[in-house]
């Protein structure tokens, strides 16, 4: 079988997931080829495909559509054709015709058995090229585009919605709220994140007088950690001896060092920024308590590590979040955007007796291991592209 994978750029081998996942489908004896538009990076685990850009200057657009369609009028014309047919079928302007065409033009002339996005917004404007070229159409849907980015663009994914015929979602809330949207529940598979059991092993319980708090997620709104550093200033203030620690890069670094100022939290927090995935292991062992109070999340890895690495794990309410963590049992679950409720939790679970700690972090390592291991992953994918 012959599956395409579209992502933005080749994945690192930190990222586990597709990592996993290309590895896991060539072991099955199955011809993977990857489809970007960007290559920052050498990738030897499959073929890759680097899709022309389309030039951001309207006359040097002009041109570049002209020589796509004459490429394809010599590789295809059949399935240019039938691309410019099927979008006009679906009330498409000819601007916007020329340019999905340009970003489609690299899989056009593929023959292929799937066509797979790896995210949802990656398939927009290509919607129609499974059924031109002949392949099945799958889609994953992960926290950003499947929460967010249809809020800022209703109805963005309608045509998408109607002709995939196999979608792979992170967590069950996702699997109803597609089928709220009106996708057949048969067509939808939950294959939640997975990690490598051998690679995160955990420590005993650091030795410390100071409680040590840590978070990795990149520097972004939705992570929640601004509502984050607000309980924290509440433990300060109810005499709580803590070091929070960070790790991660992203947009937001400005606003939290000020909010951190502001606060009068800066002896208390270190930015960390970007670390390995192997550092990110050694400093998760160093730590007690793990910290995820994101607005939203589909299912976050760094919980599992987490947990797997023997932290004590509070997380938000955030959708994936309720599955990643089962509450009061392998950690603890607290309504989001509430940080005197995350600061209570924090005390209540700092003043649990250490034989009540010990029996969450059994209990969490034990699922992690049974549920969220790499070889459960293999599994699922090994069956999602059976015939539908």
């Amino acid at each position: 079988m012959k599956i395409g994978i579209v992502l933005s750029d080749v994945p690192t081998y930190s990222e586990t997931f597709f990592v996993t996942k290309i590895r896991s489908l060539k072991e099955l004896g199955h011809d993977v080829i990857l489809f970007v538009s960007n290559k920052t990076r050498s990738f030897d685990l499959c073929k890759v495909i680097l899709s022309p850009r389309i030039p951001s200057s309207a006359i040097r657009r002009v041109f570049f559509i002209g020589f796509q369609v004459l490429r394809l009028l010599v590789s295809c014309p059949t399935r240019l054709f039938r691309f410019v047919i099927l979008e006009r079928k679906a009330r498409r302007t000819w601007a916007m015709v020329a340019r999905n065409l340009g970003i489609s033009a690299a899989l056009l002339p593929v023959k292929l058995d799937w066509l797979h996005f790896g995210f949802g917004t990656f398939s927009l404007g290509r919607e129609n090229v499974a059924q031109v070229i002949g392949a099945r159409l799958a889609v994953s849907f992960r926290g950003f585009d499947h929460y967010v980015y249809p809020i800022k663009h209703p109805g963005a994914y309608s045509l998408l919605l109607r002709v995939a015929d196999k979608f792979h979602v992170l967590s069950q809330h996702m699997k109803q709220d597609l089928i709220r949207q009106g996708v057949n529940p048969t067509c939808i598979e939950v294959i939640p994140p997975a990690i490598d059991v051998s690679k995160f092993r955990a420590n005993e319980y650091v030795e410390t007088t100071t409680l040590r708090i840590i978070t990795v997620a990149r520097l972004h709104w939705i992570k929640g950690l601004e509502y984050t550093l607000h309980a924290l200033r509440a433990l300060v203030d109810r005499g709580l001896s803590f070091h929070y620690t960070i790790v991660g890069e992203g947009s937001e670094y400005d606003r939290l060092m000020f909010a951190c100022h502001q606060l009068g939290l800066t002896e208390y927090v270190t930015f960390a920024g970007k670390k390995s995935h192997d550092e990110t292991a050694s400093l998760l062992r160093n730590h007690h308590l793990y910290i995820q109070y994101s607005i939203q999340e589909g299912f976050c890895n760094a919980v599992l590590e987490a947990q797997l690495a023997g932290l004590l794990c509070i997380v938000s309410d955030a959708d994936g979040l309720t599955e990643n963590v089962v509450n009061g049992e392998t950690g603890w679950i607290v309504p989001r955007r509430n940080p005197l409720a995350l600061a209570s939790k924090i005390l209540e679970v700092v003043g649990l007796p250490e034989e009540e700690h010990a029996l969450i972090r059994s209990k969490a390592i034990a699922r992690v291991c049974e549920q969220f291991d790499v070889s459960e992953q293999r599994k699922a994918f090994a069956s999602f592209y059976a015939a539908v």
